[in-house]
C-alpha cells in the first residue's frame, strides 16, 4: 500500500499516515494526552461503531428503491447539485457509486436504503440530508427506520451533554467580564464537511445507502445507482455524538496549549485571518484600567472557547494583538491535533477549517460576532438577533396569528423558533 501511495506523489509520512487511518480524523500531539485518545484512535483505525438492528428483507429493500430520493431532492435545482456533489465525494474517496441491478439479487447483509432530502440553505443552494427517520411500508405495516433500530449502547452520548450550555456559557462570560477591562472579541472558526471526516468499518457502510437522482428523469431506460457513504451521514441519530467526541476533544486540547507561555507556540500560515487591523482603535475607544502589557500568563484576563459540534467559538478580553496572535494559533492546532490537514493526510481536499468561512471574516477577533444564531457585542455587553432573522419570525407570527389551523409540523418550527428569541428577552424563559 505504501508503494502505490508513493506513486501519487506522498511523502513518507503521508504515505504511513493513509496507511495507517481511515478518514481524515485522528488524534495526535496533545490529543494523545487526552482521556479520549484511546477511542478516537479505535474511530480513526476502524471506523465509528454501527449497530442498525436487523437485516432488512428483499422486499424492504425493493420498497425503499421505489421510494427513492424525497421530492425535495427531484426538485432539478437540486438533483443537479446532488448528483454534482455525490460525484465530487466518489472521486475523493468519501462514498462509492453502486448499480443497482449489480446487487438486487444478492445485496450485501447490511444494505439499507434511505431516502435523500434536500434542504436549502443560505450559503450554497441545498443542504444534502439522509433521512434514516424514514421506515417503509410493507403490507400496510411501517418497519423501523434506521434510526429507530439504531442501538444506542455502541455510541458515546455523553458527549454531546455540553451542547445545551454552550450558548448560556458565553452570555455569562460576556454578562460578567470585567466592565473596567476594555472590549470583549469573538472568533469562530467552522469545520468543511465535518461529518464526511470521520467514517464507519467498510462493512457497514451499506447501512446509509440513497438512491442518487436520475439525470434524466424521463428516461427509463437510465438504470438506478445506489450511493454508499463510506462517512458519517447527516441525519444518523449517532453522528452528532461520534463527531462530537473528536471536536470536544480538540476543545480541551485548546486549553492545554493555550496555557502554554504566550508568544511560544510557532506561526501558522492560518493566522493572519484571524488577527485585525484594527486593535489600536479598539483600545482607544475602550481604555483600559489593567494594560494588556501587564498579562503574563493566560488567566490573567477574561476568556472562553466553546464548541457546538463543529463551530469553535473563541472569547477574549484584550486587545493586545501578542495574546490574540497565541490564542488564534492554540485554536487552529487544537483542531489540527484532531482533524489533520492535508499537509499530514496526504488528502487531495481542503483544509478542515473551512477557508470560505475564513474569508469571509468569521476567524477575525471582532467585537461584533454572530455566534449560534445571535449576534454577540463586545462593547455594548449586549446580544441581539439578525435582522433578517426578526424580520422572518415576525412575519411567521403575522401570518400564523391570522390563520384558522396551523400544521402541527409548522407550529413546532415556530415553537422551536420563539424558544430561541426568548433567550433574548427578560423573563423570556417563563
Amino acid at each position: 500500500l505504501q508503494r502505490q501511495l508513493s506513486k501519487q506523489g506522498l511523502t513518507a509520512e503521508q504515505c504511513k499516515w493513509q496507511s495507517v487511518y481511515t478518514g481524515l480524523m485522528a488524534p495526535s500531539g496533545e490529543a494523545l494526552n487526552h482521556p479520549a485518545a484511546g477511542m478516537l484512535l479505535e474511530f480513526a483505525t476502524k471506523g465509528c461503531p454501527v449497530d442498525t438492528g436487523p437485516i432488512w428483507s428483499k422486499d424492504m429493500l425493493e420498497a425503499a428503491m421505489t421510494k427513492g430520493a424525497h421530492p425535495s431532492a427531484m426538485d432539478p435545482t437540486a438533483s443537479t447539485q446532488l448528483r454534482a456533489e455525490s460525484l465530487e465525494k466518489a472521486e475523493q474517496g468519501f462514498c462509492r457509486l453502486v448499480p443497482w441491478d449489480n446487487i438486487k439479487d444478492d445485496p450485501p447483509p447490511n444494505l439499507k436504503i434511505s431516502p435523500i432530502a434536500a434542504v436549502p440553505h443560505k450559503s450554497r443552494g441545498f443542504r444534502m440530508i439522509l433521512d434514516l427517520s424514514y421506515g417503509v411500508t410493507i403490507d400496510g405495516n411501517r418497519m423501523p427506520s434506521v434510526n429507530e433500530a439504531t442501538n444506542d449502547d455502541v455510541a458515546p452520548l455523553h458527549s454531546m451533554t455540553e451542547l445545551g450550555k454552550v450558548l448560556p456559557r458565553l452570555i455569562y462570560a460576556v454578562g460578567t467580564a470585567p466592565e473596567n477591562k476594555g472590549p470583549i472579541l469573538f472568533s469562530k472558526l467552522d469545520i468543511k464537511d465535518g461529518y464526511w471526516r470521520m467514517v464507519v468499518p467498510a462493512d457497514d457502510e451499506w447501512n446509509f445507502a440513497y438512491v442518487l437522482p436520475k439525470q434524466n428523469p424521463q428516461d427509463p431506460d437510465e438504470p438506478p445507482i445506489l450511493v454508499i457513504p463510506s462517512s458519517l451521514q447527516m441525519g444518523w441519530t449517532h453522528s452528532p455524538a461520534n463527531f462530537c467526541a473528536a471536536s470536544e476533544t480538540a476543545r480541551d486540547v485548546h486549553e492545554t496549549i493555550a496555557h502554554k507561555p504566550i508568544g511560544s507556540l510557532p506561526p501558522h500560515v492560518l493566522e493572519p485571518f484571524m488577527l485585525p487591523s484594527d486593535l489600536p482603535s479598539l483600545s482607544a475607544a475602550s481604555p483600559q484600567d489593567c494594560a494588556d502589557a501587564d498579562v503574563k500568563h493566560i488567566d490573567d484576563f477574561c476568556r472562553l472557547l466553546e464548541c457546538f459540534v463543529d463551530d469553535f467559538m473563541g472569547l477574549a478580553q484584550t486587545t493586545d494583538e501578542t495574546i490574540l496572535r497565541h490564542l488564534s494559533r492554540s485554536m487552529i492546532d487544537a483542531i489540527h491535533s484532531v482533524f489533520p490537514p492535508p499537509a499530514v493526510t496526504g488528502h487531495a481536499g481542503d483544509e478542515p477549517i473551512s477557508m470560505k468561512k475564513l474569508r469571509e471574516g468569521d476567524g477575525l477577533w471582532a467585537v461584533r460576532k454572530e455566534l449560534l444564531g445571535w449576534v454577540f457585542d463586545g462593547i455594548s455587553r449586549c446580544i441581539e438577533l439578525p435582522t433578517s432573522k426578526v424580520e422572518s419570525l415576525l412575519s411567521d407570527l403575522h401570518t400564523t396569528s391570522r390563520a384558522t389551523t396551523v400544521p402541527y409540523k409548522t407550529f413546532e418550527k415556530l415553537r422551536g423558533r420563539l424558544r430561541h428569541a426568548c433567550i433574548g428577552i427578560p423573563a423570556g424563559k417563563g
